[in-house]
Protein backbone atom coordinates (compact mmCIF):
# COMPACT_ATOMS: atom_id res chain seq x y z
CA UNK A 1 0.00 0.00 0.00
CA UNK A 2 1.46 3.42 -1.10
CA UNK A 3 0.67 6.17 1.24
CA UNK A 4 1.28 10.23 -0.12
CA UNK A 5 2.18 12.64 2.46
CA UNK A 6 2.18 16.28 1.67
CA UNK A 7 5.28 17.83 2.20
CA UNK A 8 5.11 21.51 3.79
CA UNK A 9 6.79 24.09 1.90
CA UNK A 10 6.94 26.50 4.92
CA UNK A 11 9.11 23.94 6.50
CA UNK A 12 11.54 23.50 3.87
CA UNK A 13 11.87 27.67 3.44
CA UNK A 14 12.24 27.59 7.07
CA UNK A 15 15.21 24.96 7.41
CA UNK A 16 16.53 27.25 4.26
CA UNK A 17 16.32 30.78 6.39
CA UNK A 18 18.03 28.75 9.38
CA UNK A 19 21.14 28.00 7.76
CA UNK A 20 21.22 31.97 5.81
CA UNK A 21 21.73 33.80 8.64
CA UNK A 22 24.31 32.16 9.69
CA UNK A 23 26.60 32.38 6.60
CA UNK A 24 29.37 34.65 7.28
CA UNK A 25 30.67 37.57 4.98
CA UNK A 26 27.51 38.04 3.39
CA UNK A 27 24.98 41.17 3.46
CA UNK A 28 23.10 41.27 6.66
CA UNK A 29 20.22 43.13 4.23
CA UNK A 30 17.37 40.15 3.73
CA UNK A 31 14.76 40.60 1.10
CA UNK A 32 12.20 37.60 2.54
CA UNK A 33 10.17 36.31 -0.08
CA UNK A 34 6.18 38.40 -0.34
CA UNK A 35 7.32 40.73 2.19
CA UNK A 36 7.50 44.39 1.70
CA UNK A 37 11.20 45.25 1.63
CA UNK A 38 12.90 48.85 0.51
CA UNK A 39 16.56 48.77 0.52
CA UNK A 40 18.22 50.41 2.84
CA UNK A 41 20.97 53.25 2.34
CA UNK A 42 24.49 53.77 4.20
CA UNK A 43 25.57 56.80 5.88
CA UNK A 44 27.67 57.15 2.23
CA UNK A 45 24.64 57.49 0.58
CA UNK A 46 24.88 54.37 -1.38
CA UNK A 47 22.31 51.72 -1.04
CA UNK A 48 23.23 48.97 1.25
CA UNK A 49 23.89 45.30 -0.50
CA UNK A 50 21.04 42.80 0.01
CA UNK A 51 19.84 39.14 -0.65
CA UNK A 52 16.88 38.60 -1.95
CA UNK A 53 14.93 34.93 -1.44
CA UNK A 54 13.12 33.02 -4.17
CA UNK A 55 11.57 29.58 -3.42
CA UNK A 56 10.62 27.64 -6.19
CA UNK A 57 9.53 24.42 -5.30
CA UNK A 58 8.34 21.36 -7.93
CA UNK A 59 5.60 18.97 -7.56
CA UNK A 60 5.51 16.09 -5.45
CA UNK A 61 5.45 12.86 -6.33
CA UNK A 62 6.18 9.23 -5.20
CA UNK A 63 9.49 7.78 -5.09
CA UNK A 64 10.50 4.38 -6.35
CA UNK A 65 10.56 3.58 -2.73
CA UNK A 66 7.14 4.89 -2.73
CA UNK A 67 8.50 7.99 -0.75
CA UNK A 68 6.36 11.03 -1.24
CA UNK A 69 9.76 13.31 -3.00
CA UNK A 70 9.55 16.91 -3.85
CA UNK A 71 12.52 18.64 -6.26
CA UNK A 72 12.84 22.61 -6.17
CA UNK A 73 15.06 25.32 -6.41
CA UNK A 74 15.68 27.99 -3.24
CA UNK A 75 17.36 30.90 -5.46
CA UNK A 76 18.84 34.22 -3.87
CA UNK A 77 19.64 37.32 -5.95
CA UNK A 78 22.67 39.33 -4.44
CA UNK A 79 22.44 42.71 -4.82
CA UNK A 80 25.64 45.16 -4.94
CA UNK A 81 25.21 48.76 -5.72
CA UNK A 82 26.53 49.25 -9.16
CA UNK A 83 29.90 50.41 -9.26
CA UNK A 84 30.93 48.82 -6.60
CA UNK A 85 32.81 46.04 -8.51
CA UNK A 86 32.77 42.45 -8.45
CA UNK A 87 34.97 41.17 -5.44
CA UNK A 88 32.21 41.46 -1.97
CA UNK A 89 29.38 40.18 -4.39
CA UNK A 90 31.33 37.66 -5.60
CA UNK A 91 32.68 36.61 -2.31
CA UNK A 92 28.95 36.64 -0.76
CA UNK A 93 27.73 34.41 -3.39
CA UNK A 94 30.27 31.90 -2.92
CA UNK A 95 30.01 31.73 0.36
CA UNK A 96 25.86 30.58 0.03
CA UNK A 97 26.73 28.47 -2.62
CA UNK A 98 29.41 27.02 -0.50
CA UNK A 99 27.43 26.34 2.24
CA UNK A 100 24.30 24.57 0.70
CA UNK A 101 27.08 22.58 -1.01
CA UNK A 102 25.96 18.97 -2.19
CA UNK A 103 26.86 17.31 1.21
CA UNK A 104 24.08 19.75 2.63
CA UNK A 105 21.54 18.25 4.73
CA UNK A 106 18.91 20.67 6.62
CA UNK A 107 16.41 19.27 9.09
CA UNK A 108 17.00 15.96 8.30
CA UNK A 109 15.30 15.84 5.33
CA UNK A 110 16.15 18.48 2.92
CA UNK A 111 18.92 17.43 0.77
CA UNK A 112 20.68 20.14 -1.35
CA UNK A 113 22.70 19.42 -4.27
CA UNK A 114 25.16 21.07 -6.41
CA UNK A 115 24.45 24.80 -6.31
CA UNK A 116 24.96 27.21 -8.84
CA UNK A 117 26.30 30.78 -9.29
CA UNK A 118 25.45 33.14 -12.39
CA UNK A 119 26.94 35.38 -14.52
CA UNK A 120 26.93 38.91 -12.65
CA UNK A 121 24.27 41.26 -14.22
CA UNK A 122 23.09 45.12 -13.89
CA UNK A 123 20.00 45.98 -12.80
CA UNK A 124 20.44 49.57 -12.18
CA UNK A 125 21.08 50.70 -9.52
CA UNK A 126 22.73 46.92 -8.65
CA UNK A 127 25.15 44.75 -9.46
CA UNK A 128 23.09 41.40 -9.41
CA UNK A 129 24.34 37.71 -8.85
CA UNK A 130 22.19 34.59 -8.65
CA UNK A 131 22.85 31.40 -6.77
CA UNK A 132 20.41 29.16 -7.34
CA UNK A 133 20.48 25.86 -4.82
CA UNK A 134 18.60 22.93 -6.41
CA UNK A 135 17.26 20.64 -3.81
CA UNK A 136 15.28 17.09 -2.85
CA UNK A 137 12.97 16.34 0.33
CA UNK A 138 11.71 13.10 0.91
CA UNK A 139 9.03 12.00 3.39
CA UNK A 140 7.22 14.71 5.35
CA UNK A 141 8.53 17.62 6.79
Amino acid sequence: TRTTMSIDSWAIQAAFRSKLITIPDIPSELAWENRGYSPETGSDGDPKPYIKESMIPGNERLSANAETEQVGIMQYDVYYPEGSGTKDARKAADNIKNAFNATTTLSGLVRCDQPTVTRGDSDSPWYRLIVRVPYTVYGTL
